[in-house]
């Protein structure tokens, strides 16, 4: 399954809307997961604006 960076912030971020979800998601899909290189780019742009 493909993730984008919705999901994984709502991964990190304990206040996220989405957080209880995605990590019912993560925990039954764990082993499909799979993103891209421009998703993990957005991430670092949002760690660090």
């Amino acid at each position: 399954m493909y993730v984008e960076t919705d999901f994984l912030l709502a991964l990190i971020k304990d206040d996220d809307w989405f957080s209880d979800a995605a990590e019912t998601a993560y925990h039954e899909h764990r082993e499909s997961l799979w993103t891209s290189q421009f998703t993990l780019i957005e991430l670092l742009f949002v760690a660090y604006l």
